[in-house]
């Protein structure tokens, strides 16, 4: 996404939490993530950089948990409670991202980059 795609994207997310989107009854929901991830639903040192359309996002984790890495890469689906761990470093994210589409790994689709599936090898 662009910057000022990024910058909505990432107010989008804080005003559903400035305005209580997330939490009912006074409990405030929370996710299922992978270890070094925070457990919040969202968290505004989350910077979201890529959108499939859908309210799904990669983010640069500004705010890691014990155990995680500062500016991993994390997955948040916008109605999912997994928070998922998809590289420890944006560089080292990037440099695979690079080579997958030099390599022809991804296709756009409806507007969109999207990975193609592997090929699975049945025995």
């Amino acid at each position: 996404m662009s910057f000022s795609r990024i910058l909505d994207e990432w107010s989008v997310w804080k005003d559903l939490l400035d305005d209580g989107t997330f939490t009912e009854d006074g409990n405030v929901f929370t996710a299922e993530p992978d270890d070094g991830i925070k457990s919040n639903w969202w968290n505004p040192a989350w910077i979201p950089f890529t959108y499939n359309g859908a309210g799904d996002h990669l983010c640069l984790d500004l705010d890691p948990a014990d155990g995680g890495a500062y500016a991993q890469i994390i997955r948040m689906w916008h109605d999912g409670v997994e928070r998922t761990l998809e590289n420890t470093s944006f560089t080292e994210w990037l440099t695979t991202y690079t080579e997958d589409l030099e390599q022809g790994r991804y296709s756009f689709e409806e507007g969109y980059l999207e990975k193609k599936e592997e090929p699975t090898i049945e025995s």
